[in-house]
Parts: structure tokens; sequence; C-alpha cells
């Protein structure tokens, strides 16, 4: 760490020292905020208006601190938010679940980028600090109780500060008396008038006695994470570049073993061109379709794509910058590229045939999200300078959000039933137990819209029930929507019961 680290770092933690109740005080309201928004309560509307306090809370910190947000962290908290919103508006757990991983990283990312320079910070770098921030984070967990210790502890000068500690302490004193007292008199009030106690009656219903630790225990989880956060940050303990180590590595063991694979990958990817994408179907193994064909080589073609992406970032991070290695790389790229195309290629025939699944969906959002990656290695082999943990960090959240927010249990719903209805088929019993059995109540507005004439008549009264007992389950699961936990999913989902109900009269 350099001379001006070490001083923005002494300062900072002075600060935070120095202004405890200030900072304190900060992390108690935020636990506040983050018990009621959160409070088994993780996908509702909530949750993005608690990720925008927290962005507010940031910037309050900061200015705190003496600091302003970059101009370029636009980007980040763009980010957060869109994914906080994505989480209202699904039922889907499973991107729930990464929406939460999600929004950790980019603020992680966020705080990293607003105290350091981070321009020279490869892959490496960035991932060493996000793991340092997490590390330190745990190492910080006493500084929140032993700065609430030293701040009331520490001697004051000066007439104005003794006061206000006496009358800090004088205050706490005063609530617990109040409190104990308050156990005696309140029963008492109760019993005495009956519309008092009819006012508070219906105050206290509401308040379960068996939530309450549950409440303490996450009010103190939001207090300890916006401390210990914040405090991690402000350590500024992190060296602010990397030293850029000499590759040493002998570039002709590269050129070999990279040249004989990329002649290897180039003969392959002429097969690709001439029996795939072309069209040409001589030489197909005897009894397999073409279907069976596309579907047979997609995972391994994923694999290879994978392993190549990792082979070029370590020739560029090992061995020596060489002409014929960079062109030899680029001719692995290329291949790679046709690779993608060719998997992709093959999971849209055997969508053709067999129907969406969310899976399906999910590894052409991969094979995108790793071309679009791949584009980014091509410039680095030419640029070694170029961001590419930014440059990634761009491309995933970005395409993850567009994927957050496109539904996939609905579009697999959609897709389904209008491409059957399109080959003049009739909905069986299994088309349909395959819709009502996926991650989320998504497609449940789809499913509401079916009509006796879309099902198969030998099935229909199997299918009826199969779509009774899924709208009886969705009923159960929207009973308890509130204003806090509104969730747009979840609203369509009740609306779906309602047109369902409207529809069939099963209920």
């Amino acid at each position: 760490m350099d001379i001006e680290g070490a001083f923005n770092m002494d300062r900072y933690i002075e600060k935070i020292k120095e202004e405890y109740p200030f900072f304190a005080a900060l992390s108690l309201l935020y636990g506040i905020i983050f018990t009621v928004s959160l409070y088994e309560n993780i996908s509702g509307i909530t949750f993005p208006i608690c990720i925008g306090i927290t962005i507010i809370f940031i910037k309050i910190f900061l200015k705190k601190l003496g600091l302003k947000l970059k101009k370029d962290s636009w980007i980040y908290i763009t980010g957060m938010l869109l994914l906080g919103i994505s989480t209202a508006c699904t039922t889907s757990y499973f991107f729930i679940f990464f929406n939460w991983v999600g929004t950790a990283i980019l603020l992680t990312v966020f705080m990293l980028h607003q105290f350091y320079d981070d321009t020279s910070w490869n892959f490496g770098g960035y991932l060493k600090r996000i793991i340092l921030l997490g590390i330190g984070m745990i190492e910080s967990t006493p500084a929140l109780y032993v700065g609430g210790v030293r701040y009331l502890t520490r001697d004051h000068t000066g007439e104005d500060k003794a006061k206000k500690k006496n009358m800090l302490i004088a205050v706490l004193v005063g609530i617990v008396i109040a409190a104990l007292l308050l156990l005696i008199i309140f029963p008492v009030l109760l019993s005495s008038d009956a519309i008092f106690a009819g006012i508070f009656g219906n105050v206290l219903k509401h308040i379960k006695i068996g939530r309450v630790p549950g409440y303490i225990v996450l009010f103190i989880a939001g207090v300890h994470l916006c401390y210990t956060f914040f405090y991690t940050a402000s350590k500024k303990n992190f060296a602010e570049t990397d030293k850029e180590k000499k590759k040493n590595g002998n570039a002709v063991i590269a050129i070999t073993f990279t040249g004989i694979i990329s002649a290897i990958y180039v003969l392959y990817c002429i097969i690709q061109i001439f029996y795939l994408f072309i069209g040409v179907q001589k030489g197909l193994p005897a009894n397999t379709t073409y279907a069976e064909y596309a579907r047979g080589g997609f995972w391994q073609l994923l694999f290879v794509s994978a392993l190549n992406f990792i082979i070029v970032i370590l020739c560029l991070y090992i061995f020596k910058e060489n002409k014929i290695l960079n062109i030899i790389l680029t001719i692995v790229c290329s291949c790679t590229f046709i690779m993608l195309i060719s998997a992709a290629y093959r999971m849209l025939l055997y969508i053709g045939a067999y129907h969406l699944t969310f899976l399906r969906i999910l590894v052409l959002w991969s094979l995108l999200v790793l071309g679009f990656v791949m584009c980014g290695i091509v410039i680095s082999i030419y640029k070694r300078n170029f961001p590419m943990f930014r440059y990634t960090m761009v491309i995933a959240f970005g395409l993850y959000i567009f994927l957050s927010f496109s539904q996939p249990d609905w579009m697999i719903a959609k897709y389904n039933i209008t491409h059957i209805q399109a080959e003049n088929k009739k909905l069986k019993f299994n088309d349909i137990a395959e819709l009502t059995d996926m991650w989320s109540e998504d497609a449940a507005p789809v499913l509401a819209d079916l009509k006796s004439e879309d099902l198969d008549s030998e099935d229909i009264d199997n299918v009826k029930d199969v779509l009774a007992e899924y709208f009886r389950g969705v009923k159960k699961d929207q009973s308890d929507l509130n204003l806090r936990n509104w969730n747009s999913g979840r609203y369509k989902a009740k609306k779906a019961v309602e047109n369902f109900q409207k529809g069939t009269g099963i209920f």
C-alpha cells in the first residue's frame, strides 16, 4: 500500500470512530428498514424499495466521509435497482435467489469501485478483493460493539461533552424504567376502559409473539451488515493497483499445444458447416434422426467452448506475447464461435421437436453470454489492457437482467401451447402436467385461458383435475398477498385463479 492509501485508510477509520453516534444511528435505522422490508418477504415490492434506500444510505455514508459518487457508478446502481424490480415481478425462486446473489455482487463491486482506482485490476484482482472484503467483514464483526464501548468510556474534555454523555446514559436508564413500569401499568389500563382496550387490542392482535425472535435476529443482522460493510470498505487496506507480473512462460509451449488443437478444431468446424448448417445429411449415423443428432453433441460443444475460454485466458496471462500465438488464439476463438453457433443451432432443432423447457432456455442464454464474452477475449488478445472483468460484468448482468424480466415459465407455457396448436394437435395430460410442474407460478395466466376445445377429449377429465389441483395451490399461495409483500407475478397468478374460477366453475 502506498503512503497516500495508508493516509486515507487512517482518515476514514478515524472519521468513523469520531462520528460513531452518526454511523451507529445510521446502521440502527437501516436495521429497522431492513427488518420491515424483508422479514418473511424476500420477493415483495419492499425489496426494490430496500435497495433504493440502501443506495441512499451509501450516498449519505460517502458524503460524511467526504467522498462523492463516481460518475460511472450509475451502472452498478441501475443494475441493483433492475434486479430488485425483477424480484418483485416473478414468483420463480430460481430468479429470486440469483437476483439476491447478483445484488450482493454488484453492491460489493460498487463499493470497491468507490474506494479504489480499479482501472488496472484484472479478473484475479477483482475476485481477490471481493473475497478479502468478505473476510474483512467477518474480522470487523466486533467493530460496532467495540466502537460503542470506546465512545461511551473514552475520556471527554469539556463540560458539553460530559453533559452529552450523562444525558445519553440518563435516557437509556429512563427507557428501561419506563419499560418495566409499563409491564404493570398497561394491563391495568386495558382492564379499566373498554374503548382503550379495544383500540390497543386491534393493534396487538397483529403482533404475533412467535415472530418477535425472528424480527430481533433480522434487525441485528441488518444493523451489523450495514456497519461492518461500511467499516471494512473504509479500511481501504487493499492495494490500489496490481503489479504487472512479467509473463515468463515460453510462448513456444503455447504455440505448440494451441496449434495442434486449433488444427483439430478447424476440421471439426468444417464438418459442422457442411453436415449441420448446410443440412447435408449424408453420413449421419444409421437410424439417427436430425433432432437426435442435434441433441447428441450439445453438451460436449458447450463444455469444449467453456474450456477454450479458460485456455485462451491462461495463455494471455502466463505466456509471453507473441504474434504467432496471437494468430493461433484468434483461430481458437473463431472455432469457438462456430462451436457456440453449432450448439445453439442443435438446441433450436431439438426445441422444435420436443418443445421448450427452462433448462433449454438457460443453456441458450449461457451460449449467448459465452459468445459475447469470447468477443471480449478476442479484443484482449490484441489489446492486453482491455478491462475484461468489467466487460464481462456488464455482459453477464445485462443479459441476466433481460432473462429475469422475460419470465421464462410464462414464455415456455405460451410457446409450447401455441406450438402444439399450430400442429393441429390437442393438449394431452402430459403436456399440461409439465406446464403445471415448473419453477414458478408465472405460467398461471396462460393456463387460465385454456378452453375445453384446446384439450384432448380422451384426457379431458384428467387434464381438468390437474388444472384444478394446480390452481388450488396457486390460490393458497396467494392468500396472504398484501401491500408489503405485493409482487407483480403473485398478483397476476391471483387474477389467473379468478379467471379460472369464472371459466370452469370447478372451485
